[in-house]
């Protein structure tokens, strides 16, 4: 993104000026631009910033995290950030015992004693599929969601409805499935896809058409293996 940001606003200046722009953009400066309330915590609090997990100290939610449910490898996320959806997570949970104890009674508690929280929870998900945890969460008002591997995403129906995959033909693989842009414009067209190229299969089209070179060059450079 700041590299698009970058081109736009270089292109700008050169419509401004008439002159051009190197643009010199660094990977790691541009990820700390993310990290921003963490490198206060740790530069005036000289607090110890160490991998979290699926924990976050600066989302205001708790349970919060990735849960194991039925099935290899199989899991859902969840978070709660008010108590009428901590009321609705109950509800689904059949109301248990420990969902009524002090210690889960508020935010600030729930996230003091989340990992025994955790441990409920994932009692709980792991009896069944991630599918049928976040329909259940979803249709109480919990936000909820499924961690999808690839097979999830290419049957996926709100990809399938935004037409997101296409179906082409490769020559060695034969059916294949890829995914297209997710830009789209008011002509985007949906025909007109192919599969990606063998080596060399468009040399001629390329090196005779684009580049202007005389059948006796192009000759001349595929028997001296200058073009494969």
């Amino acid at each position: 993104l700041y590299a698009t940001f970058a081109v736009l606003a270089a292109l700008e200046n050169r419509d401004r000026t008439g002159r051009g722009q190197y643009i010199d953009l660094s990977e790691y400066e541009a990820m700390l631009t993310c990290l921003g309330p963490t490198l206060l915590d740790a530069s005036l609090n000289h607090k110890e910033i160490l991998p979290q997990g699926n924990q976050s100290d600066s989302t205001p939610a708790a349970p919060y995290g990735c849960y194991p449910c039925l099935g290899e490898d199989r899991w859902c996320v969840l978070a709660v950030f008010n108590e009428s959806e901590w009321e609705a997570l109950g509800k689904v949970l059949g109301n248990p015992a420990w969902i009524k104890e002090e210690r889960f009674s508020t935010y600030s508690r729930r996230k003091e004693h989340q990992e025994e929280l955790n441990e409920y929870l994932r009692q709980w998900t792991c009896q069944r599929t991630a599918e049928e945890v976040v329909e259940l969460l979803q249709e109480a008002g919990v936000l909820a969601g499924v961690v999808q591997n690839a097979e999830d995403l290419a049957r996926d129906p709100h990809l399938a409805a935004r037409k997101f995959f296409v179906n082409l033909e490769h020559p060695v693989l034969g059916r294949t499935i890829s995914d297209r842009s997710p830009i789209k414009f008011n002509d985007s067209s949906e025909s007109g896809w192919k599969a990606a190229p063998l080596l060399g299969e468009d040399n001629q089209y390329v090196y005779l058409e684009l580049l202007g070179l005389k059948e006796r060059e192009y000759s001349e450079y595929v028997q001296r293996g200058i073009i494969g």
